[in-house]
């Protein structure tokens, strides 16, 4: 495990470089796309650290958030900056519902948090 985070970090780190030259784009753009994979990766390996649902349920969140940065950033040209509507956020101007979907997990979250909270006393 300890190998594994070790070579997240590098990649996350000197990676972006590399893929801005082999690939084409800006090392900014990669950076982005590298450091979000990064904070997903970690959230991946800090569900593992407990077995309550609750800390999973908010492991999920800050996974599917940090998730959200790579994935909607691939989706524009790594060559230069994304032009984005006013207001507009990378994966809603892509289409992507994702400033409603936020409030909708953030409440499923909720639900789960309350629940294991409540298991303890059997309510």
């Amino acid at each position: 495990m300890i190998a594994a985070l070790l070579l997240v970090a590098v990649l996350a780190h000197l990676a972006p470089q590399a893929l801005a030259e082999v690939l084409g784009g800006t090392r900014g753009a990669w950076e982005y796309v590298c450091y979000g994979a990064e904070a997903a990766a970690l959230w991946v390996v800090a569900a593992g650290a407990y077995r309550r649902a609750a800390w999973w349920a908010v492991c999920a969140y800050g996974f599917f958030e940090s998730a959200q940065r790579p994935v909607c950033r691939a989706l524009y040209p790594m060559d230069r900056p994304p032009s984005l509507p006013p207001g507009a956020t990378l994966c809603d101007a892509t289409g992507l519902p994702m400033a409603m979907l936020s409030p909708i997990v953030v409440g499923l979250l909720l639900v789960v948090f309350v629940r294991d909270l409540l298991k303890p006393w059997n309510l």
